[in-house]
């Protein structure tokens, strides 16, 4: 395991990449912008602050009132405002958005431009070295039973990136496909049963559907989320054969609460806070749902719980063998072992694969076909 040898050497990195770039906006004497005034943006504010780095303010690259802004305290401008303004500043951008940098490259008034990596604060951790470090072994037996190389550079990237904070390693075209549903393995088809867990607003059951060209069996799409779910039927009033189901999925049924305190990744927690913003949701499992009926595709984008949405689907993979392609990275770092080790050990001739849908620490697949 060189990859592990030559990053990690039996001790955990004591200063990533975010750290330097910290300290190197500390140290410029350019005022600091944020590109975006969406919800990434809030979270890339929220890193700053708590760096108690100040910030000039925001800005977007067209017309601002052409665009939907959510509620900032910081002044919004334009890129022509901070033009005619400042002689030079700084910028950084959140990970969703590294197009940006080639483009903004091009304005000579902007310094340099930064990119944080992660700025969501419930998925850092540096957790993933020590892992990797003390379970050497069965990480290289995971390697091993990965489907292609191409897999084991995934994980290999997925684990320095989320130790180094270096977005470098996630900048190789071999490891990233066009979306979610991109890999040719999982030959789609006019017959699929389509299970959607963690339907959001319908952006994945779009994709699904263009990746289908609208010929499909059956879709289901469950979303616990009320604002998200009531977009979802919305979007897709008027499309044939799709359910949709207002649930949380786990392991067992029973309830969980949804907390919304972060802009982009809501997730499930066990326990309710009356300081945070969390909604009792019924949870389901899959197999409840589905066991007797015959499914050809599961997707499960569930923050931290994804495994556990698994673990509550036995039955129904055992009965069906639907193909699954499931986000391994909205996690804290160390789960997607456990989870390829999960559905080796079902022993139901599954061949794994790993691949990223964007150059982001978070958008890792699992593909299990």
């Amino acid at each position: 395991m060189w990859w592990c040898e030559k990053m990690f050497k039996n001790k955990i990195v004591e200063e990533s990449v975010l750290d330097k770039i910290y300290q190197e906006i500390k140290q410029s004497e350019y005022p600091l912008f944020i590109w975006g005034a969406g919800s990434m943006s809030v979270e890339v504010e929220r890193c700053l602050e708590e760096q108690d780095i100040p910030i000039e303010g925001l800005f977007i690259n067209e017309d601002i009132e052409s665009v939907h802004i959510i509620q900032h305290k910081l002044k919004i401008y334009s890129l022509g405002d901070i033009e005619k303004k400042y002689s030079k500043v700084n910028v950084v951008i959140g990970h969703g958005h590294f197009e940006k940098k080639e483009m903004l490259n091009g304005y000579g008034f902007i310094h340099k431009i930064y990119i944080i990596p992660n700025p969501y604060s419930q998925y850092r951790s540096r957790r993933i070295g020590r892992y990797v470090n003390e379970h050497r072994l069965e990480v290289e037996k995971i390697m091993n039973c990965l489907v292609d190389e191409v897999s084991r550079e995934a994980l290999r990237a997925y684990c320095l990136v989320n130790q180094t904070d270096d977005i470098n390693y996630l900048l190789n075209r071999k490891i990233c496909i066009d979306t979610m549903f991109g890999l040719e393995e999982l030959h789609m088809s006019e017959y699929e049963n389509y299970i959607d867990v963690g339907a959001w607003e319908g952006d994945t059951v779009e994709l699904f559907m263009q990746k289908v060209s609208g010929q499909y069996t059956q879709i289901t799409a469950i979303e616990p989320d009320p604002n998200s779910f009531m977009v979802l039927k919305n979007k897709m009033s008027g499309k044939r054969s799709i359910s949709f189901l207002p649930y949380g999925v786990g392991k067992e049924e029973g309830e969980l609460y949804l907390d919304r305190g972060n802009t982009q990744s809501a997730h499930f927690v066990k326990d309710k806070d009356e300081q945070e913003e969390r909604m009792k949701i019924e949870v389901k499992t899959l197999d409840s749902l589905f066991a007797n009926e015959k499914v050809s595709l599961i997707k499960i984008s569930i923050p931290f719980l994804f495994l556990e949405v698994l673990q509550g689907c036995k039955e129904c993979l055992r009965n069906s063998k639907p193909r699954l392609v499931v986000n391994v990275a909205a996690d804290d770092g160390e789960k997607v072992f456990d989870t390829i080790n999960w559905i080796q050990d079902l022993e139901l001739g599954y061949n794994i694969a790993l691949r990223f849908d964007f150059p982001m620490p978070t958008r890792l697949y699992l593909y299990a076909y």
